[in-house]
């Protein structure tokens, strides 16, 4: 669906002239806090951001990493390489691991032997002129255009999921637009929260968008170690 579908299709299931100026803002704030929330395989850089590191320094912002594509990082680096470790760094946790090494932060070498990701923050050993290659989720790209498309949710989930995100976004901004009206009635804060539940998670009969994306990244199910069903088995019993 488009910016301008998807904002006809809130006014249209929310027909009140308080939140008609905020609906696309909301619109672009939805799917980013969906994209914080949940990790959409869209959003998953398949081509990696690079982040130049020197000897002046140990401690970089993941931030600083740029991509061909003007991506930014939003969350979860999952893999880091470089020219010498092509294989990707094991990834460390703790800044203190390296303190705990080097506590001075000294230690120049001619390229990068450990990194360390914590808080958005990557550290280095020994300090190095080098490049490393950073994969991670990126931000959405935000709607502006009419004719723009949501970035990372598929479109046919923008009616059941980004829709109700938005009309129960306005109902926390502005309480008195919802009647409170209990049961199955399309003012209630009750109605709204039960579809984009439904939209999330599905109802019973229609799939949602978090077991959706999870046959996608999984089609036969939960990956198990070990030989495929009916592949020859190599070795003695």
């Amino acid at each position: 669906m488009t910016f301008d579908q998807l904002e006809f299709e809130v006014k249209n299931a929310w027909p009140n002239p308080t939140i008609e100026q905020s609906v696309k803002p909301w619109l672009n704030d939805v799917v980013s806090e969906l994209a914080a929330q949940f990790e959409l395989p869209a959003l998953r850089l398949r081509t990696p951001a690079t982040l130049a590191v020197t000897t002046a320094n140990w401690l970089y912002n993941i931030s600083a990493a740029t991509h061909t594509s003007s991506y930014t990082y939003m969350k979860r680096v999952f893999r880091v390489s470089s020219a010498a470790v092509q294989h990707g760094f094991y990834l460390e946790e703790d800044l203190t691991q390296i303190d705990s090494i080097d506590p001075t932060h000294v230690e120049t070498g001619t390229e990068v032997q450990r990194v360390v990701l914590e808080s958005g923050t990557v550290g280095i050993f020994p300090k190095a002129n080098d490049t490393l290659n950073i994969w991670y989720y990126r931000r959405p790209v935000a709607m502006v255009n009419g004719s723009d498309e949501v970035d990372g949710i598929p479109p046919e989930f923008g009616y059941s999921v980004l829709v109700p995100a938005v009309i129960l976004r306005a109902m926390r901004i502005f309480p008195s637009i919802d009647s409170e009206v209990l049961g199955d009635n399309f003012k209630s804060l009750q109605w709204w929260t039960a579809r984009y539940n439904a939209g999330l998670y599905g109802n019973g009969t229609a799939i949602g968008l978090i077991p959706y994306l999870s046959k996608q990244n999984r089609p036969y199910g939960v990956r198990v170690r070990g030989p495929r069903l009916g592949s020859a088995l190599g070795g003695r019993w």
